[in-house]
């Protein structure tokens, strides 16, 4: 229900590292998934979005629909390297709140989303601000209580945005010297998982989140250290579901 994405997707294997936490994958069609995340946030979170959307529209003639959506090509992924410090809800996972990570979302032309970061800026307060510009990248910070908490990166087929030192220092690593898979990270299947043939899914090291939730992991599977799951089509066109699974000695 979600549709297809338009092109291949970017290769973002050189953000990926053997000790990473782990990686989404989304790849649909923009538009549908954007009324799918609007449509699980409360009242006063979709009225508040709304609001800011027709902000933009009014204020700057920047079309949400047309000039931000229609022009992403339908693949975004998260690839998270560590937890955020402290405590952390179910709602921190969800929003991405419990971790350290980059979103990248694929971009087929860059101009109108550079319009968008632009008119945001002027939007926003002082609060997101130009920090660097280059021929083929520009990055935008965001300020609370002049702390940044997030950067963005719109290079020439992709926009990045990262919340940390981490993946600050990945994304501009990968901008000069892109690596290769991890051989750990290709035997748990991780390669597939960002090929151009499959559509949606995720890997995650349990290992570095048995501290949180050991008990849970060995009630599952004991001692089970990763899981790869993601969906590609064969070549019959019919979808097929990939998983697997590592395992070592149990923790209890």
């Amino acid at each position: 229900d979600l549709g297809e994405p338009k092109v291949e997707p970017p290769a973002i294997v050189g953000l990926t590292d053997a000790g990473m936490l782990g990686v989404l994958r989304l790849s649909a069609d923009s538009r549908r998934v954007w009324s799918l995340l609007r449509s699980v946030l409360t009242s006063e979170q979709r009225g508040e979005l709304d609001a800011f959307v027709e902000e933009l529209q009014s204020e700057v003639g920047i079309s949400l629909q047309n000039d931000v959506l229609g022009n992403l090509d339908g693949h975004a992924f998260v690839v998270a390297y560590g937890l955020a410090p402290g405590e952390h809800t179910a709602a921190d996972w969800l929003t991405l709140g419990a971790t350290r990570e980059a979103l990248v979302v694929g971009v087929v032309d860059r101009k109108p989303i550079r319009r968008a970061l632009d008119a945001w800026t002027q939007l926003s307060k002082g609060r997101l601000q130009v920090q660097r510009t280059k021929s083929n990248r520009q990055e935008w910070a965001w300020f609370d209580d002049g702390v940044i908490q997030w950067t963005a990166m719109l290079g020439p087929n992709v926009l990045m945005v990262v919340d940390g030192r981490v993946p600050l220092e990945a994304a501009r690593r990968w901008e000069v010297s892109p690596a290769t898979l991890a051989p750990s990270l290709a035997e748990r299947g991780v390669g597939g998982l960002l090929a151009g043939r499959a559509r949606s899914g995720a890997y995650v090291d349990l290992a570095a989140l048995r501290p949180t939730f050991g008990e849970l992991l060995d009630g599952f599977i004991p001692g089970l250290k990763s899981a790869t799951v993601f969906v590609e089509r064969d070549s019959e066109g019919l979808e097929v579901t990939r998983v697997r699974l590592t395992t070592g000695p149990s923790e209890r």
